[in-house]
């Protein structure tokens, strides 16, 4: 573990954050009241709900990038 390091580009709903973690990955709280979309270097993407008002992103050793949810 050792947690995770951002950083983000743009802002508002265009923002997006690359992210990477230490050996194991991290799971890091993320305040927001949108669904955030998760895509991991190899293409994977997942989408991320909050909890009150929370998201918990699981960020993997090999780095993600997190921006808001398209909406269909």
């Amino acid at each position: 573990g050792g947690g995770a390091t951002g950083y983000t580009f743009g802002a508002g709903d265009d923002a997006v954050t690359a992210a990477w973690a230490g050996e194991g990955g991290a799971t890091v709280e993320i305040p927001t009241d949108h669904d955030l979309e998760v895509i991991t270097t190899d293409g994977a993407s997942t989408v991320v709900s909050p909890a009150k008002g929370v998201a918990s992103v699981t960020v993997p050793q090999g780095g993600a990038f997190i921006r808001s949810a398209p909406t269909s």
